[in-house]
C-alpha cells in the first residue's frame, strides 16, 4: 500500500482511499460511512484514466503513443517493506479478464504456482523459487506486483535487473502508457 500512496497524486479517488485511517471514520455512523464509501467506489468505477494520474505524469495515462520518459522508475519509500527489500509494480501488467498477455510476465507469474511452467531465464537461479506475483486493481489501473514470497528475499539490485529484463520483454508492445510502466518500490527502512 505504501508504494501506491507514492504513485497516486493528491485528490484522486485512489489516493483518498489509500489515505484512509481509523481516525477518519471513528466517530461516523456506519450507514454514513457506507454511503460515503459506496460513492467513492462508484467514482472509481466511472473514473476516466486521467483521474488516476500518477504524480509524474506528462499527460493522461493509457494513451497509445510513444513513451516520453523511462519505462522504469524507482520509488524510494522511507518505510519498512514488511520483510521485502524491493518489489516491482507493473502498470497494466494484466487485462481486465486477469489474463497476462506478455509471455515473459505470464511465465514469471505462473511458474511459481504451476510446476509445469518453466521460470523464465530472467530470474536468477537462487530466486527461482521465491518470486511470485499478485494482481491488484485501482481505478483504471491493473497492477501486476512481483515480489519475493519466500527466502531469499530479492535485493534492490536484483529487482532492478529483473525490472530491466521485464522492460526488454515489454518493448515490442504497441500500446504504451505515457508514464513509467514498471516501478521499483525500494523500502529504505529495514525491520
Amino acid at each position: 500500500m505504501e508504494a501506491y500512496r507514492e504513485l497516486y497524486a493528491s485528490g484522486t479517488p485512489e489516493k483518498l482511499i489509500l489515505s484512509l485511517n481509523e481516525g477518519d471514520y471513528a466517530g461516523v455512523r456506519y450507514d454514513d460511512f457506507l454511503a460515503w464509501y459506496q460513492s467513492v467506489v462508484a467514482r472509481l468505477a466511472g473514473a476516466s484514466g486521467a483521474s488516476a494520474a500518477v504524480q509524474n505524469d506528462v499527460g493522461p495515462p493509457h494513451v497509445c503513443k510513444v513513451r516520453p520518459g523511462p519505462m522504469i522508475q524507482q520509488l524510494d519509500i522511507a518505510r519498512s517493506g514488511r520483510g521485502h527489500k524491493a518489489i516491482l509494480l507493473i502498470d497494466q501488467g494484466y487485462s481486465v479478464s486477469k489474463d497476462i498477455a506478455n509471455p515473459v510476465l505470464r511465465d514469471l507469474c505462473d511458474s511459481h504456482y504451476h510446476p509445469e511452467v518453466k521460470m523464465p531465464g530472467i530470474v536468477p537461479d537462487h530466486l527461482a523459487n521465491s518470486i511470485a506475483c499478485t494482481r491488484q486493481y485501482f481505478g483504471d489501473d491493473n497492477w501486476l506486483v512481483v515480489y519475493s514470497d519466500e527466502q531469499p528475499v530479492a535485493t534492490l539490485p536484483e529487482m532492478r535487473t529483473l525490472a530491466e529484463a521485464i522492460a526488454s520483454a515489454l518493448v515490442g508492445e504497441t500500446c504504451s502508457d505515457v508514464r513509467a510502466r514498471i516501478y521499483i518500490a525500494n523500502f529504505t527502512r529495514q525491520e
